[in-house]
């Protein structure tokens, strides 16, 4: 379905919708997907992501699949 499709699509379902509460819903979605705050980081959190950057970098992380391994062999213990 193109993005008109779903447009047209989504208008005709909200436009049949009585529940009040439902609609406010649609309508927060709608408002937090189209807002465009920005959010800032404060020196701390800048200094994690440094961090975590730098141990990307170095290959120092482990895949899911490595900790779902490690959690399994966890948890049999």
């Amino acid at each position: 379905m193109s993005t008109a499709e779903l447009k047209i699509s989504l208008i005709n379902k909200i436009t049949g919708l009585t529940d009040n509460a439902l609609l406010e819903e649609i309508m927060r979605i709608v408002n937090f997907e189209t807002d465009s705050v920005k959010f800032e980081l404060n020196s701390d959190q800048k200094n994690a992501i440094n961090i975590a950057r730098a141990q990307i970098q170095n290959n120092e992380y482990q895949t899911n699949e490595q900790v779902e391994i490690e959690m399994q062999k966890w948890l049999e213990e």
